[in-house]
């Protein structure tokens, strides 16, 4: 599952571990 944030262009997405990562897009 993937969550897109317009305003902050943050993706955030769960791993194969189960882990939330997040990566910041300029």
């Amino acid at each position: 599952m993937c969550e897109y944030t317009p305003q902050g262009q943050l993706l955030r997405r769960t791993n194969a571990n189960g882990m939330l990562t997040e990566y910041g897009y300029d």
